[in-house]
């Protein structure tokens, strides 16, 4: 695959993967039964594990949709997985190693990290997150 039309996927992937979230996630908010008879938290918490619904389903998606996939393709479809799995605070190990591994980096020797090194992406965020566990 061209790298060109490589980075397009890559981006779409991004993009679809935010906004499936999104639509699963309000889908499911607007199910919710007279949300204005719960209190705000009541509320709030039904929200949340709306959100870990979404997350884990469309992790599941991913995992089906990985081996349909040529690499490097399906490296980034993994990363977008794990990525999911590191907001559902599982699979971290896994996470971690594949991070480093894409990083083609070893993981610091120190469990902090400075702020400005988690703007440089998805790839980053996840091995430093998981590090400062």
């Amino acid at each position: 695959m061209p790298e060109r039309q490589l980075i397009e996927r890559v981006r779409a992937l991004h993009q679809l993967t935010d906004r499936m979230l999104q639509a699963r996630q309000e889908a499911k908010n607007k199910a919710i039964e007279h949300p204005e008879k719960l209190t705000r938290i009541a509320l709030a918490e039904r929200q949340t594990e709306n959100l870990r619904k979404t997350r884990e389903e469309f992790a599941e998606r991913l995992v089906r949709e990985e081996s349909r996939h040529a690499a490097p393709l399906s490296a980034w479809i993994s990363a977008e997985r794990l990525y999911l799995d590191v907001q559902l605070n599982r699979n971290l190990e896994q996470s971690a190693e594949f991070c480093w591994k894409a990083l083609d980096a070893k993981p610091p020797q120190s469990v902090k990290m400075r702020t400005n090194r988690l703007a440089s992406g998805r790839s980053w965020i996840m091995p430093c997150g998981i590090a400062a566990w």
